[in-house]
C-alpha cells in the first residue's frame, strides 16, 4: 500500500512548535517502516495521537505499522477511524480496499473503492482509478466498477482486459487487448494469447505476427500452432526460433513432440534428451518413453 501521499500532505501542513517533538516521531516511525522494522516503528509511535485529528500521516503510519506487526483488525480500525476524521482524504480509503483485498472480503474492499471514487468524482485522477484497478481485478464482483473506470480512462483498457481474463472471458479479454494496442501493437502479444485460449485461431496468429520481440513472437507462434496440432507448421519454425537464441524449455518441447508425431524419431529423441536436465525433464521423459527411447541411450535406430 502507498503511503507517499498522506505522508507528503502531513510533512507539508505547518504545524505548532509544541508539536515539533511529535512529528519527529512521526518521521521516525516512517523511517523504520521503510527499513521494515513494524514493531519499532510502532513503539516510536508511542504518544503521537494527539495528531490523529489533524495529520492524516499519524493514522496512516500507524496503520501500517499495525499491520506490520500482524494486527490486521487494528489497522482496519485505525483507518475506519481516519475516513471519518478526514472524510476528504481518500489514502484510508485506498489503504482499506487493499486490507480487504488481502483479507478476502471482496464485497468490502469494492464499497471502500466505490467511495473513493464518489468522493473524488469527477476529479478522480488515472493514478488512482490504476490503484483502484490494480486491487480489485481478480473479484468478478467489481466488474462493473473496472467497466466505469475503463471508459473514463481509456488507457486502462489492459486492465480490464487482465480482469475479463482472470474470470475465463478470453474473448472479451482479447477485443480489449485489442483496442489497447492501438497503432502500435503494444499489447499484440496479450491480444493473441487471449485470442489463443479463446480459440480463434487465426485472429491470434494475426496479433501475433505484430509482436516485436523475436523470441517472444516464435515462442507464442509455436504455442499458438502446436495447440491445434499444425506440427508441420511448427517444425518449420525450428530454424527461425533457433536464430532467436532464446527459445524456452516449453517451446523446445513442443518442436519435440511435434517431430515425434511426425515421426522424425531422431530429431524428437536428441531435443528430448537435451531437455532432461530442464524444468520439462518430466514431459522430455513421457516423450522419450513413448518412442521407447531410454534417456542415456545412444543409439538412434
Amino acid at each position: 500500500m502507498n503511503l507517499a501521499l498522506g505522508i507528503m500532505l502531513a510533512w507539508s501542513l505547518a504545524a505548532p512548535a509544541s508539536d515539533v517533538d511529535t512529528i519527529a516521531k512521526l518521521r521516525e516511525a516512517a523511517a523504520l517502516l521503510e527499513r521494515g522494522d513494524a514493531a519499532a516503528a510502532l513503539v516510536a509511535m508511542d504518544g503521537t495521537d494527539t495528531l490523529a485529528e489533524t495529520m492524516i500521516a499519524q493514522p496512516l503510519l500507524l496503520a501500517r505499522a499495525k499491520l506490520g506487526t500482524g494486527d490486521v483488525d487494528g489497522a482496519y480500525v485505525v483507518l475506519e477511524q481516519a475516513t471519518r476524521r478526514f472524510p476528504d482524504e481518500i489514502a484510508p480509503r485506498l489503504e482499506l480496499v487493499a486490507i480487504c483485498v488481502d483479507q478476502e472480503l471482496p464485497a468490502a474492499a469494492r464499497a471502500w473503492a466505490s467511495s473513493v471514487v464518489e468522493l473524488r468524482g469527477a476529479d478522480l485522477d488515472r493514478e488512482t482509478a490504476e490503484a483502484i484497478m490494480t486491487a480489485l481485478w481478480r473479484d468478478r464482483g467489481a466488474l462493473p466498477v473496472l467497466e466505469d473506470l475503463a471508459l473514463r480512462f481509456g488507457g486502462l483498457r489492459a486492465h480490464l482486459a487482465w480482469a475479463w481474463s482472470s474470470h475465463g472471458h478470453w474473448y472479451t479479454a482479447a477485443t480489449l487487448f485489442e483496442r489497447a494496442s492501438g497503432s502500435a501493437g503494444s499489447h499484440a502479444f496479450e491480444a493473441a494469447d487471449q485470442y489463443r485460449l479463446a480459440g480463434f485461431t487465426s485472429r491470434a496468429l494475426a496479433h501475433n505476427a505484430r509482436v516485436t520481440d523475436d523470441a517472444k513472437r516464435i515462442d507464442q507462434r509455436i504455442d499458438i500452432l502446436f495447440g491445434v496440432a499444425e506440427m508441420a507448421r511448427v517444425i518449420a519454425l525450428e530454424p527461425a526460433a533457433i536464430l532467436a537464441g532464446a527459445v524456452q524449455t516449453a517451446t523446445r518441447v513442443r518442436i519435440a513432440e511435434a517431430h515425434w508425431r511426425l515421426g522424425n524419431h531422431a530429431r524428437a529423441t536428441a531435443l528430448a534428451r537435451d531437455l532432461l536436465a530442464t524444468d520439462q525433464a518430466s514431459r522430455a521423459r513421457m516423450l522419450l518413453g513413448a518412442m521407447g527411447r531410454a534417456a542415456d541411450e545412444t543409439s538412434e535406430d
